[in-house]
């Protein structure tokens, strides 16, 4: 049944990112840190903005710091208000995100490297239908949406 419903949510996931691209798209303000062999990226996500994430290659820890944001993966969907404890982000999920408030989230994966595109290369698997270029710099034919 668990296999079922993943790939239910997963498909429902896709469905929103191709709806989403068809939209005129925001940037989003991300910052990088680096420390000692980690790597955290800090996304600022604005109120009432929808997103899907790509998939990562590697646990990782996932947190809320600030804002009121329902995150929804594979296999659950849940509601953070406020902060919330380090969750341990698992190879293989896809997350799609609405922003309740203005909402701070972080992630901290581990890695050597300092180049984001090298990072995300090493992290994410690669979405060719991404609005987004490495660090999250929106495209620029991402702007005015595909529609």
């Amino acid at each position: 049944m668990n296999k079922i419903v993943n790939f239910i949510r997963r498909s429902a996931i896709q469905r929103l990112q191709d709806a989403l691209s068809k939209l005129p798209q925001i940037p989003v303000n991300t910052g990088h840190f680096f420390c000692n062999g980690m790597y955290v990226r800090i996304l600022m996500i604005p109120k009432e903005a929808a997103l899907v994430g790509r998939v990562h290659k590697q646990e990782h820890f996932f947190m809320v710091i600030s804002g009121d944001i329902t995150i929804a993966t594979d296999d659950a969907t849940a509601r953070f208000k406020g902060t919330s404890c380090p969750l341990v982000s698992k190879p293989g999920v896809k997350r799609a995100g609405w922003a309740h408030e203005d909402t701070l989230v972080m992630t901290i994966h581990r890695t050597d490297k300092f180049n984001i595109a090298d990072i995300e290369e090493e992290i994410a698997e690669p979405d060719p239908n991404s609005m987004f270029l490495p660090g999250n710099i929106l495209k620029p034919a991402a702007i005015g949406g595909t529609s």
